[in-house]
């Protein structure tokens, strides 16, 4: 009877771990896309600015763009904590690595708030 308990707590065990796949925890999370700045702060946003942008992917990963620093390109990763809180860690092209806590709030599917710091950025989507 005990090796019977264990033989079906392991096909359990395989059962619930084959269904959790890794790959798509993020595909249904409303940040993931393509996204372009429309102000920060209430300020509108300049021509270098307006072409910059803040990918989120579906297997986590996580790219920006930004005209103004010495080093424009920032690769890393995301993850949705809880609620509206998130957290992205990257690193810029010297190797600098950077992790910060931001809330997001979504007021339609294309339009989000990015909460950072004393900064509030308001942004796009321009793409999944």
């Amino acid at each position: 009877i005990v090796m019977k308990n264990i033989v079906t707590l392991l096909v359990l065990v395989l059962l619930v771990s084959s269904c959790c796949n890794d790959d798509d925890v993020f595909v249904n999370d409303p940040i993931v896309g393509k996204w372009s700045y429309e102000y920060v702060n209430g300020y509108e946003i300049t021509d270098c600015k307006s072409n910059d942008y803040e990918q989120f992917n579906a297997d986590g990963s996580y790219f920006r763009t930004d005209c103004k620093e010495d080093y424009p390109f920032k690769t890393g990763f995301w993850r949705h904590i809880e609620g509206n809180s998130y957290l992205i860690e990257y690193k810029d092209v010297r190797g600098g690595i950077y992790s910060k806590n931001v809330i997001v709030q979504f007021t339609d599917e294309n339009t989000m708030r990015f909460h950072y710091q004393i900064k509030v950025y308001e942004l796009k989507r321009i793409g999944k």
